[in-house]
Parts: C-alpha cells; sequence; structure tokens
C-alpha cells in the first residue's frame, strides 16, 4: 500500500513540474539563468560574443503586476563590454513567461 501512495505521490509531483515548465504560471520567479537568457535574445548582436559581454543583475526580479499565469517581474541589469570598456545599466526590465518561456516583456 504504500509504494502505491508513493507512486501517486509521484505521479502528482511529476505532473504538477510539467505543467509549471510548460505553461505560463508564474508562481515562482524566474531564476538567474533564465533571465540572462531572456535579456540576451533581446538583442543579440550586443551578446554575440559571449567573451566581451559581462550580464550582471543587479536587483533580483521581483513581482510587480499579475497573478498566478500572467506575472511580470521586474529585474535591474547592468551589461559590461571589455573592449571598448563601456557600462550599461538597464533599470526595471519587465520579464514574462510566454508559451513556457522567460521573455523581455516590450
Amino acid at each position: 500500500m504504500k509504494i502505491v501512495k508513493t507512486l501517486i505521490t509521484m505521479a502528482i509531483l511529476y505532473g504538477a513540474y510539467h505543467v509549471y515548465k510548460t505553461h505560463d504560471f508564474t508562481i515562482i520567479p524566474p531564476t538567474d539563468s533564465d533571465v540572462k537568457e531572456a535579456f540576451r535574445k533581446t538583442d543579440p548582436a550586443t551578446f554575440a560574443n559571449a567573451q566581451n559581454v559581462v550580464l550582471t543583475i543587479t536587483k533580483p526580479c521581483q513581482k510587480v503586476q499579475g497573478g498566478i499565469t500572467d506575472g511580470v517581474y521586474s529585474c535591474n541589469f547592468e551589461v559590461y563590454i571589455r573592449m571598448p570598456s563601456k557600462t550599461t545599466e538597464y533599470p526595471d526590465v519587465r520579464i514574462t513567461k510566454r508559451k513556457g518561456k522567460w521573455v523581455v516583456k516590450k
């Protein structure tokens, strides 16, 4: 009987994980790597040479609007380009989840 309960619990947890990863649920804020990936996709030309560009999250993401499925998070970024030496700050970058992927909201 314990094995059956364990299998049912595992199936429910896997189902919840699958739904969270493949749909637009925004209960949990995005991870730093998800945020950086979404920000890099906004301007691929700037991030073409990854060794030349350092992307830093200066303020962790916080939910600013939305609910369970349409949450919008606000983060602050700083981009340092080594050649030429240049630092650009991006305050209040809005990130949301669309089709299971985190994207920068325009």
